[in-house]
């Protein structure tokens, strides 16, 4: 899977799983905003837009019978 967006990468793909601010514990929200510097999530736009994004692996398992 490729780290960077390019054009076979969907950005509406429906089975990709949004992680947001909110979804943290309190403690990973302290610890995801002191890395950053920031104080408030908002700072990043984290209340509106996800954290990250896991997208599914497409490619076929490999060395598994599936």
């Amino acid at each position: 899977m490729a780290l960077f967006f390019d054009e076979e990468m969907d950005m509406c793909d429906l089975n990709a799983v949004e992680i947001f601010f909110s979804d943290l514990k309190p403690e990973a929200q302290k610890r995801l905003l002191d890395s950053y510097g920031m104080t408030d999530p908002r700072e990043g736009n984290w209340d509106v837009f996800p954290v990250f994004v896991l997208y599914p692996d497409t490619d076929e398992p490999k060395g598994f019978d599936v």
